[in-house]
């Protein structure tokens, strides 16, 4: 199942959308199918990705969900 990324209330579906709203392309860390910004969160490594952006998030672990705050 794939980690939900809210940031401001909108939920950031795919790796695309996930490093315009934070990081270039280079910052995610990928799991699998490398460089296929459409498909779905699974395929990256979302803290990781998260850290090496340097956004200031949180996990809220019981439904893997991650906010990106302000």
């Amino acid at each position: 199942m794939c980690s939900n990324v809210i940031h401001r209330g909108d939920t950031y579906k795919t790796p695309r959308v996930l490093s315009s709203l934070f990081c270039s392309p280079a910052d995610l860390v990928w799991r699998e199918r490398e460089d296929d910004f459409d498909w779905c969160r699974c395929v990256i490594d979302v803290p990781l990705s998260l850290n090496r952006a340097r956004p200031k998030w949180k996990h809220l672990e019981a439904s893997e969900t991650y906010i990106i705050e302000d």
